[in-house]
This record gives structure tokens, C-alpha cells and sequence, in this order.
């Protein structure tokens, strides 16, 4: 969430940033939106195994369990229902 204009960013490999929050409204739900935000670069998060590393695999959310799935739920024009 970019709290200058208020819209949901997803920063891209090349450094420049992608809205996310296409057609949606604004939104003024964060009223206390951190005035400077400091990014983690090495940031991930691994659901599943214990024996998998970081190293190992690239990305910030990592799924690791042969024996688990994650279901999304589907959104019909998620650009304007979301």
C-alpha cells in the first residue's frame, strides 16, 4: 500500500512499481500508514518443509509441502470487486 496516493503496488524486478489497485476506489481504511518504510530485499516466507532454505529457492512466499495446496478463491473482475 502506497500511502501517497493510497493504492495497493507490487514493486517489479526492474525496480519500477506496478498498481495493482486498477479501477478500484481509493481507499482511506489505513489511517495509520507509516510515514517511512524501511524494505526488506532478503524478505521470504516458507510454508510447508522445515528442510528447505532460503538458498534454496527464490521468491517470497514459497510453498514447500508436497502434501499441501492452496486454494485462491476465484473473483469475477477482481479489478472491480476487489
Amino acid at each position: 500500500m502506497d500511502p501517497a496516493d493510497k493504492r495497493v503496488k507490487l514493486k517489479l524486478a526492474n525496480g519500477t512499481w506496478q498498481n495493482l489497485s486498477g479501477a478500484a476506489q481509493v481507499t482511506n481504511s489505513i489511517l495509520c500508514a507509516p510515514s517511512t518504510i524501511q524494505e526488506n530485499a532478503t524478505a521470504q516466507l516458507i510454508i510447508g518443509s522445515t528442510s528447505i532454505t532460503p538458498a534454496q529457492v527464490p521468491g517470497i512466499l514459497v510453498l514447500s509441502d508436497p502434501n499441501k495446496v492452496i486454494i485462491l478463491p476465484k473473483v469475477p473482475s477482481p479489478h472491480l470487486n476487489i
